[in-house]
């Protein structure tokens, strides 16, 4: 699975800060476009030339609309990475109903393909899926409409 150009923590508070800058700036300005979903934002960021994610906000929103930082503004607790006493991990976008996850890896599929939209092109088609595995199952079952159809009775007797 691809795994997100930045690190998936930083990732939340950066658009969770973005969130509370739009808030903000909408107040202040009244901004005619509507604020970015989590995977609309990604989709931007995927954009951005930086190598750190710190610059992006600078990078997204135009100088005129840029506040100071906010000094208090904790977003993401600093444990929310690590699994719950049970063993279990949640989801770390706040607010995200899912039940924990049994490990850090089903979380971050999760966090992959619901928040960040990422998703996985069949190379013959151009059809998107959630998983790489349905991308082969899509292959291997003639469901491409790209491949040469297979059939398992064309079998040659001598």
């Amino acid at each position: 699975m691809p795994t997100p150009r930045y690190p998936r923590m930083p990732l939340t508070v950066e658009y969770l800060r973005y969130c509370k800058r739009f808030e903000t700036l909408s107040n202040v300005y009244n901004l005619p476009k509507p604020k970015l979903s989590m995977e609309g934002w990604y989709k931007s960021v995927l954009q951005y030339p930086g190598t750190d994610l710190g610059g992006v906000e600078y990078w997204l929103l135009p100088a005129e609309f840029y506040l100071p930082p906010h000094a208090d503004f904790q977003l993401v607790h600093p444990h929310a990475d690590r699994p719950s006493a049970q063993g279990l991990y949640k989801c770390i976008y706040p607010d995200c109903n899912t039940p924990p996850y049994k490990s850090a890896q089903y979380r971050n599929n999760h966090f992959d393909k619901i928040h960040l939209g990422i998703r996985f092109p069949c190379q013959v088609c151009g059809r998107m899926f959630m998983n790489p595995g349905s991308v082969t199952k899509h292959q291997k079952e003639n469901r491409c409409p790209g491949q040469e159809k297979t059939t398992s009775s064309a079998y040659t007797h001598y």
